[in-house]
């Protein structure tokens, strides 16, 4: 087996990824590595569970534009099945294997996605299939932590391998993104049409932001930001992956969507400061400086509020869910200047800390049996408002946690996180370069997720989940000296 690795495009890509990309399928048909997979899923011979996922994660990036065209989730329904059949192979090939499993983040896990089938059935939920599209908003996604955990513990799959063919997998999503924020196609503004939430989702102020082609600027701002992370980590042996990082910047920029773009400062800031030895740091800033003064820029950008006069722009009330509701189209007002606030003025930080008060109110009211899965997710609130049923927009994966499921739910989330990062940071000793990625995506995850339902956010809740279960594992691994070493220091 070649231990050179390969190149795509000006890329070098590490020995593990090319396992993926080449060796690993050279010589077969795709009929015969599917064979292959499916006779042996964890087999060194063809390619590993989490490859598979990996690229229904870069196809599921396109969601946004085939609902679009086809005029219903078809895309996204059919990576769905894929996924299943993926978690049911890995399954039964685990079941025979029996590798050593780290029980406790995995009973957290299918407790959590347990809990919230139960609340599909709460009564202020509408109906079962309101319930259900909920509940594949976000605690579906998080079997993809079994994929990954059960891989990575038979030895089967990497992690940074994963990381990498998602990273880049997405450089054609960004390119159509750079070039629907600077020339919008008709094709563009179907996908805002059909995506069930308010069309001010899609601009900030009068710029329409670059979402295309997700569902979303929120799910492309999270995705272009753990790309930012992985480039960056990976550009500290090759430097042209900071080639990457500067597009998953600008991207990021682009999507003007404040809390992700102060989320992905922090994840660099906290990644340089914890590279060693401090030559190796410095090394660390080269490629980080471009990148951040991007996203800095584009913060001070979005960070100032456009004010407009009343005969122009977005015109809003209050929703029946606690929400702005837009009852207008955007209308560009190009002779309008831009006025500039202090962010700490801006009407936006305002109405969210307003919502979080009655958000904790309405949590008081239901403190364990909760609102029930889909009553306060994204795109559903139509169904509700008909129904007279409570729906929320809460901003933030800390109070969908507790709205939909109750407390019950809420310290489960936040469990699953603190174990996430006391994993990540024991395998700082032994595998840096994946810690660091996973460290800088939970910065930024947990950053952004104060303001935004970023575990909403597809295909970045299904990558999220999968690195969380790659880290459990190793960090096991790591702990009990259980499994081949896996050295991956920073040189």
């Amino acid at each position: 087996m070649s231990t050179t690795g390969c190149s795509i495009g000006s890329f070098t890509i590490s020995p593990d990824l090319s396992l993926a990309v080449g060796s690993r399928i050279r010589g077969n048909s795709l009929v015969a590595v599917v064979r292959s997979f499916l006779a042996e899923p964890f087999s060194a011979r063809g390619p590993a569970p989490t490859d598979f996922l990996a690229m229904i994660c870069v196809v599921g990036e396109w969601a946004g534009l085939a609902r679009a065209v086809v005029g219903a989730p078809v895309l996204a329904f059919g990576l769905d099945v894929l996924l299943v059949s993926i978690v049911v192979i890995v399954l039964v090939a685990t079941v025979r294997l029996r590798p050593r499993l780290p029980w406790t983040p995995m009973l957290l896990v299918a407790t959590y996605i347990a809990l919230a089938a139960a609340e599909i059935f709460n009564p202020n939920v509408p109906s079962a299939i309101v319930g259900l599209e909920g509940f594949r908003k976000t605690a579906f996604t998080m079997v993809s932590f079994f994929v990954a955990a059960f891989t990575a513990a038979a030895g089967g799959g990497s992690a940074l391998r994963f990381a990498k063919i998602v990273a880049l997998g997405s450089v054609p999503a960004f390119l159509w993104a750079i070039r629907q924020a600077v020339f919008p196609l008709p094709i563009d503004q179907l996908i805002v049409a059909s995506s069930g939430v308010s069309p001010t989702t899609f601009h900030s102020g009068v710029v329409l932001r670059a979402f295309a082609p997700t569902s979303g600027p929120f799910h492309l701002g999270i995705l272009a930001a753990f790309v930012t992370t992985v480039a960056l980590v990976s550009a500290l042996r090759d430097v042209r992956w900071a080639a990457l990082g500067g597009l998953a910047a600008a991207v990021l920029g682009l999507t003007l969507t404040r809390a992700n773009i102060a989320a992905e400062i922090v994840a660099i800031l906290v990644i340089v400061m914890l590279v060693r030895p401090v030559r190796a740091a410095i090394r660390a800033a080269l490629p980080a400086a471009p990148m951040i003064v991007v996203l800095v820029v584009t913060a001070l950008l979005a960070g100032q509020v456009i004010s407009l006069p009343p005969s122009g722009g977005i015109q809003t009330e209050p929703g029946p869910s606690s929400s702005p509701v837009a009852s207008g189209r955007p209308t560009p007002a190009p002779t309008v200047a831009p006025v500039l606030v202090n962010p700490l003025e801006d009407k936006n930080l305002d109405l969210r800390l307003g919502y979080w008060g009655g958000f904790l109110d309405a949590v008081r009211e239901r403190p364990v049996l909760g609102w029930g899965t889909s009553s306060a997710a994204d795109g559903l609130e139509a169904p509700y408002r008909a129904s007279g049923d409570r729906h929320f927009a809460p901003h933030s994966i800390y109070f969908k946690a507790a709205l939909e499921l109750g407390i019950p739910g809420f310290i489960l989330l936040v469990t699953l996180l603190g174990w996430t990062i006391v994993a990540s940071v024991r395998l700082l000793r032994t595998r840096r370069s994946f810690a660091l990625i996973a460290i800088g995506m939970l910065a930024a995850m947990l950053v952004a997720g104060l303001t935004g339902p970023m575990l909403d956010a597809y295909p970045m809740n299904a990558v999220f989940w999968s690195m969380c279960g790659f880290l459990v594992v190793e960090a096991g691994r790591d702990e009990t000296g259980v499994g081949p070493p896996a050295p991956d220091r920073l040189r």
